[in-house]
């Protein structure tokens, strides 16, 4: 067993009642079974969260706080209680929306306490870990994770009907990055457990602002997992080509990427399907910010062959005088700007990145909405890697010659802004001779 089985096993704070089942399992699982120890600590999970479910399955309050911690765990307390007592409030259990009191005693500040928190976390198999000795920073776990399997399998096994509010609920999260985060991995977990049949829920979420970034994440996260997978590349697709923008932006944060998140080529297939169904709505532009957005961190995160995947889909958009090349012109500027190195590395000896940076660092700068923002990523590329402007940067001087060559009306703005820029201005330079060039190649005035 190796030492990180040995602390999964035995983490830190197992009570001995909790530490004698675990002698006993290897014993009878690991020596006599000739079980791994990965094998031993989930079948240890999975006993004790049944023991859990059907102890909590009693009391509406206990299960509330089962559910909070299984979507929640590490969490501080004051998060754990808050989310309990919003979920009794919606299944209607107002006599029970009732949180755990304090190790002293103390209430926590909502109705009269029915027991500890000591106690409540001892039925539930989980504890309080103290934070720089101040209670209100102390987070609640499970003492063994895996038990939310075992929590998310019963629960859509034996209470199927309480899905659409447990969906309810999840998406009522706030709108902190890390609880929406969890909330999305919860739903995600519940689709797994259901085979993708939970993922209808999301449509009828409660019209909260965080709810489509929770049901995205669900969408994400259920597309990389083989026992959701299909149904949640349905659900995208269908919403994809949806006229509710709550549908249409969660589409657009699911496209973004993220652990076990979509391939880089779902991804584009679904953005370019949303910007080809505009709604005319007012809220469309959020769906249009939300896919760019989606797009820059894809080129962010990806390796060079996820990179020209992108770069290569954008340089198809850019012939749409529609949404798609107006979603080009507004991602270009971060992609340029995001990694000079990779740039100056790639060009001009990779001929398909320098074509495809001519012609979208064009494109950017010949949308009126997006010229400030290209400017300004051209002159840092004019800076080079390292911040300062280098005489005969070889990646610089190809951009720009490629741009000479294309004669685009946006670039032919930007030398003239930098001719009549200070000296100072990164790329005076090779925009001076390019500006030069540019003049050598315009047609002579025809004569009467």
């Amino acid at each position: 067993m190796s030492p990180g089985e040995r602390d999964e096993l035995l983490p830190d704070g197992l009570p001995p009642r909790h530490a004698a089942q675990a002698a006993e399992a290897v014993l009878r699982l690991g020596v006599a079974g000739g079980s791994s120890g990965a094998d031993v600590v989930r079948a240890l999970a999975r006993a004790e969260g049944q023991e859990i479910v059907a102890r909590a399955q009693a009391e509406p309050a206990l299960l509330a706080h089962l559910l909070a911690i299984s979507v929640y765990g590490g969490f501080p307390r004051g998060v754990v209680a808050e989310r309990a007592a919003e979920l009794l409030r919606l299944t209607g259990d107002i006599r029970q929306q009732n949180s755990p009191t304090s190790g002293s005693g103390r209430e926590s500040g909502h109705v009269l306490p029915q027991r500890t928190w000591t106690e409540t976390l001892r039925l539930l198999g989980a504890h309080r870990v103290q934070s720089g000795g101040q209670a209100d920073g102390d987070t609640v776990s499970f003492h063994r994770p895996g038990v939310t399997d075992t929590v998310w399998e019963i629960l859509c096994r034996e209470h199927g009907d309480l899905l659409p509010l447990l969906h309810t609920w999840l998406a009522s999260t706030g709108h902190e990055a890390d609880r929406i985060e969890r909330a999305g991995r919860a739903a995600a977990s519940v689709a797994a457990a259901t085979g993708g049949r939970s993922l209808e829920c999301l449509r009828d979420l409660a019209p909260t602002p965080e709810a489509p970034e929770v049901a995205a994440r669900c969408l994400g996260t259920a597309a990389g997992d083989p026992a959701s997978a299909r149904a949640a590349s349905e659900l995208l697709e269908q919403w994809s080509t949806e006229t509710e923008t709550a549908l249409r932006k969660a589409v657009a944060h699911a496209c973004a990427p993220h652990r076990a998140g979509l391939p880089v080529g779902h991804a584009l297939d679904l953005m370019h399907r949303l910007m080809e169904t505009p709604t005319g709505e007012p809220e469309e532009m959020a769906v249009v910010t939300a896919v760019a957005s989606a797009l820059v961190q894809h080129f962010a995160a990806g390796d060079s062959r996820a990179r020209a995947t992108v770069l290569a889909r954008m340089r198809d958009w850019t012939k749409s005088d529609g949404v798609p090349g107006l979603l080009t012109a507004l991602a270009f500027p971060d992609m340029a700007s995001a990694d000079l190195t990779w740039w100056s590395e790639r060009i001009p000896g990779d001929a398909e990145v320098t074509e495809g940076a001519v012609e979208l660092t064009g494109h950017a700068l010949d949308e009126s909405i997006t010229y400030g923002a290209m400017r300004d990523a051209l002159l840092a590329w004019c800076c080079g890697p390292d911040g300062a402007e280098q005489q005969g940067d070889r990646a610089a001087e190809a951009l720009l010659a490629g741009l000479v060559a294309a004669r685009r009306p946006g670039f032919l703005r930007w030398l003239l802004f930098v001719e009549r820029g200070p000296d100072t201005l990164p790329g005076k330079s090779p925009a001076a001779r390019a500006l030069t060039e540019w003049r050598g190649k315009s047609p002579a005035p025809k004569e009467n």
